[in-house]
């Protein structure tokens, strides 16, 4: 689905969202936002990442052993493509409670990861605001049809991925932002780059420009000390071996019920949004951005603490998905049908006597 005018409006309504009421006290609990908490996610996040980059230059430079750079390489690949998760959590800066805190991991997570926060976060606001009512969220315009084929695209070498972050990384440096830009339609880039507020494009050219320089200095001293393994890792690292990173974070919004303004509004995060279960260790990497549905009702709340959310409201969501395949056995048989007929939507069963669609 896609919009051909560029002249959308910027959004001037609101939607009145339904939120399962929390009692003072829990609202409390669960919006504390900790240093140590955030220290625990983030830093941990950050040695495993070194760690299969330490054992990518080990196995390369000093023991040369191609099995174990081979397995060290992809683990290193795997977790790069969540680099964006981070980002995301970060950007929201609900991690940490000292706010340069995560000032400076998103920079860090952002340059290792092709990724521009000023760029992401002016459409990832809007996707908060308006989740899957289009025009005015289109960084997840629906229907996405996130089929197989796809699936193994991202498995392997998600070159479209790559195609939409270093080239807008590049046309961002060279202070062009055309249409198209980042794969949204001209009328999203007037509505998060509108022409009469140029200067909001300004720090996302800045950051353009250190991305692109700071990688090609890292590529050259690495290659001067003979790692030339580091070079490829850095540029195709986030977008190799994708599987997991593919099927945790497309699984957030796809098949779900969306809205056309102003024909038809959702105005319920249950329907637009899916909550899963998945393995600790992916939830680690994913930032427990599987409870999904958590995270829209109350996006201040630190990821550490949705999983609290979750066990508060679950009496009201539907039935919360357990692991990745059975997630997209079940989110298949939608997409199948929505490649027939693009206005199918998943039917939500809603808990409660609660509006539904």
């Amino acid at each position: 689905m896609g919009i051909q005018s560029s002249r959308v409006p910027h959004p001037e309504f609101t939607i009145d969202w339904y939120r399962t009421k929390l009692s003072p006290e829990v609202s409390r609990t669960i919006h504390k936002k900790s240093d140590l908490q955030g220290a625990i996610q983030t830093l941990g996040f950050l040695a495993n990442q070194l760690l299969w980059l330490v054992g990518c230059v080990y196995f390369q430079k000093y023991y040369y052993q191609p099995f174990a750079l081979s397995v060290f390489v992809v683990m290193y690949c795997v977790q790069c493509n969540f680099m964006i998760n981070a980002v995301h959590e970060l950007g929201h800066g609900t991690v940490f409670e000292t706010k340069i805190l995560n000032d400076i991991f998103c920079r860090l997570f952002s340059f290792v990861g092709w990724m521009s926060p000023d760029m992401f976060f002016s459409s990832h606001l809007r996707h908060h605001r308006y989740t899957q009512n289009f025009p005015f969220d289109q960084e997840n315009a629906m229907p996405a049809l996130q089929t197989r084929t796809e699936f193994v695209k991202a498995a392997v070498f998600n070159y479209g991925w790559m195609k939409i972050l270093i080239g807008s990384t590049i046309r961002a440096a060279l202070g062009r932002f055309p249409t198209g830009c980042l794969g949204w339609s001209p009328a999203w880039e007037a509505i998060i780059f509108p022409l009469d507020k140029l200067e909001a494009r300004t720090p996302a050219i800045w950051w353009a420009r250190l991305m692109i320089g700071g990688h090609t200095l890292l590529a050259f001293a690495a290659y001067l000390n003979g790692l030339w393994i580091v070079p490829p890792l850095q540029l195709f690292g986030p977008f190799l071996f994708g599987a997991p990173w593919w099927l945790l974070n497309t699984a957030q919004h796809t098949g779900r019920p969306y809205g056309i303004f102003p024909d038809r509004i959702v105005d319920d995060f249950r329907c637009t949004s899916r909550t899963i279960n998945c393995h600790p260790y992916w939830r680690f990497l994913y930032w427990h951005m599987n409870w999904h549905c958590e995270h829209h009702m109350y996006a201040a709340v630190p990821c550490y603490n949705l999983k609290l959310l979750h066990e508060e409201i679950k009496h009201e969501l539907p039935p919360t998905l357990d692991g990745l395949w059975a997630t997209w056995r079940h989110i298949w048989r939608y997409v199948d049908k929505q490649c027939v007929d693009p206005s199918y939507v998943e039917p939500i069963e809603l808990k409660r006597n609660i509006k539904k669609l």
